[in-house]
């Protein structure tokens, strides 16, 4: 799976725990294993119960015992952060000092601060736990390079440009790999094979239009048809000429698939048969994508409940906010290779390319806070991680801050990731900074930005 675009908060229970622990109701959950070749191992599914030493998920049919130890220390932490009670600063302090032991070292110091922040007679406490020793080869450590030569240039950023080029190649710029005829046939009637399958499971009858680049599942009126057919042929081209690529170019294999529904529920219902993962009524819509570049477009139609309004323009301009998002990834998926971009910066250009066209101004005050409050970002680097919805605001800002620095340098960092290159020594490469001095970089620039 190469992205899914939703958040989920829950809070369970105590951490510490001697007897096993029922979940009242299965949690959904991914964790990983250790990487065996390019990337860690990621399973998916219900979290059953759990004690100090092992958890259940259930996948499929079968329920797995998993020992914590044996999953990444990130993806542990992650999932037994969702186990605790925020508002206890023990709980928070209990889960410092388990994360610290395990390795997880940003993480565990961000629940430490939380602990301190809830309760400062914790302070002592937190203080030994990060005396003791833990495991290094989570951290990132910063580079000697001076912090002002990333914001040296502050200029207004330009739209994401096109990044894409052989290395060694100077002059001509691979923007993607076209599909051979034989290759559109095959995919347009795998496309239609899976439709039949999917409209059986779910019972559902929806008409079949083509565009350009997309190919439309959908049970809207057909005389809304057209409202479709413009919005997503306008995502392409506003997404393909942040490339500096022609809106006459098909980046796709045969054509993107695209499921329109009109109701919540039939949304829901096809995330959770055929994506198997569920969705709260605040996810508008999502890219599912795979390893080989191809995916689907999701969503459902304009609704007041996603803005609190019955303002249906409100509800369509954040319906066009998420199209444009959600598109840029599967853009993105095919964009020169396959090879996957890391979620912050994945997510970073999604906002940027979006908020291009919605501007959403909240958004800036919203980074500018958590920069200020000094919150850990680092989990931010690790694609283990999904972040929620507060997030967002941050990851934008950090691409923003990358294109302000130097529109060549980011075109070369997106170029060498897509690539294979790995992403922070990337990252080291075009500006000098690793993620930790990155972040603390981005803080102090974001903190200090003028917004209303």
């Amino acid at each position: 799976m190469r992205h899914i675009g939703f958040g989920i908060i829950f809070v369970l229970c105590n951490l510490c725990f001697a007897e096993p622990v029922t979940v009242e109701k299965p949690l959904y959950a991914e964790v990983f294993f250790p990487a065996t070749g390019t990337r860690p191992t990621k399973l998916r599914g219900q979290l059953l119960w759990y004690d100090q030493e092992q958890f259940a998920l259930r996948i499929g049919q079968e329920d797995r015992i998993l020992p914590w130890s044996e999953i990444t220390p990130t993806s542990a932490f992650v999932l037994r952060q969702r186990l605790i009670d925020k508002s206890s600063a023990d709980q928070w302090l209990q889960l410092g000092e388990w994360g610290w032991k395990l390795g997880a070292r940003e993480q565990a110091k961000f629940a430490l601060q939380q602990a301190v922040k809830l309760d400062p007679e914790l302070k002592n406490q937190a203080d030994n736990i990060l005396a003791g020793s833990a495991p290094t080869s989570v951290d990132h450590a910063p580079t000697t390079k001076p912090k002002d030569e990333l914001i040296r240039n502050e200029a207004d950023p330009s739209p994401v440009a096109q990044p894409g080029r052989k290395k060694g190649q100077k002059v001509e710029r691979v923007n993607y790999t076209p599909a051979t005829p034989e290759q559109v046939a095959a995919a347009m009637k795998r496309i239609r094979d899976q439709q039949q399958q999917i409209e059986q499971r779910l019972g559902l009858n929806l008409t079949e239009f083509e565009t350009d680049h997309f190919i439309v599942f959908t049970d809207w009126d057909p005389r809304e048809h057209d409202f479709l057919r413009k919005n997503l042929e306008q995502s392409y081209r506003v997404v393909s000429r942040q490339f500096d690529m022609s809106p006459k170019d098909n980046i796709f294999v045969g054509k993107l698939p695209v499921y329109m529904f009109v109701r919540f529920s039939d949304f829901s219902r096809f995330a959770q048969t055929v994506d198997t993962f569920p969705v709260s009524r605040q996810v508008a819509g999502y890219y599912r994508g795979h390893d080989d570049g191809q995916g689907h477009l999701v969503m459902w139609k304009p609704d007041g409940s996603l803005t609190g309004s019955t303002d249906i323009q409100q509800a369509e301009r954040l319906w066009g906010y998420v199209l444009v998002h959600e598109f840029t990834h599967a853009f993105l998926a095919r964009y020169r290779t396959n090879e996957f971009i890391p979620r912050w910066l994945n997510e970073g250009i999604a906002e940027v390319i979006a908020s291009s066209v919605f501007p959403y101004p909240e958004k800036y005050r919203t980074a500018k806070l958590l920069a200020q409050n000094r919150v850990n970002v680092m989990p931010l680097f690790d694609d283990q991680v999904m972040p929620n919805g507060q997030w967002y605001p941050v990851m934008q800002t950090m691409v923003e801050l990358l294109i302000k620095t130097s529109r060549k340098k980011f075109i070369n960092l997106i170029d060498d990731i897509k690539d294979g290159m790995e992403p922070e020594k990337a990252l080291q490469k075009h500006y000098n900074v690793g993620y930790a001095e990155f972040a603390e970089v981005w803080r102090e620039w974001a903190s200090k930005q003028n917004v209303q």
